[in-house]
């Protein structure tokens, strides 16, 4: 029975011997898995509520630059963003060829800023505007909603303060 067990074994395992086998002979080739890239794994990015505006024009230059390198006229400016060179630019983007280049870097809105994703939106958005005009911007809020004022957006800190609204208002949570 033991010898039984052994031959089994054996044959289970090649029976290996202390020596070294030499490996065998078929094709193979060692791959590495590419890590995918960003867009690719992640969709295109998101514009963050807690982002400043250098950290969005950012985003939308690498989106523009695509745009770019796909034959879309795009100016580039001293600082190496990249800008739309007027109206033909904006209609040559919106074909087919370029939507499929460059669509996955698109910036899109956070979730947060979105009616059809953030549950409390329309309380976010008044949050807001109620913000904005508690800090000295020019809005007013009518019967149709908030709307900008001819001062709009000329007041002190104009940028911080639009930001830090943001991330007051649109946080993802109720009240």
């Amino acid at each position: 029975m033991t010898a039984l067990l052994a031959s089994v074994a054996c044959a289970l395992t090649a029976c290996a011997s202390t020596a070294e086998k030499e490996p065998p002979k078929v094709a193979s080739f060692k791959s590495e898995a590419a890590a995918p890239s960003p867009s690719a794994a992640n969709g295109p990015p998101v514009i963050r509520v807690d982002m400043t505006n250098a950290e969005e024009e950012a985003l939308f230059s690498v989106y523009l630059k695509c745009l770019h390198d796909n034959g879309v006229p795009m100016t580039q400016q001293a600082d190496g963003t990249w800008m739309w060179a007027g109206a033909e630019s904006k209609i040559q983007s919106d074909t087919p060829k370029i939507k499929k280049a460059c669509d996955n870097m698109l910036p899109q809105q956070a979730p947060e800023k979105a009616a059809a994703t953030n549950p409390y939106y329309e309380e976010d958005n008044d949050k807001f505007w109620q913000c904005l005009k508690d800090h000295g911007d020019d809005v007013n809020k009518g019967a149709d909603g908030w709307s900008p004022g001819p001062k709009w957006g000329e007041f002190p800190n104009a940028e911080a303060v639009t930001e830090q609204c943001e991330v007051r208002s649109f946080n993802g949570k109720k009240g």
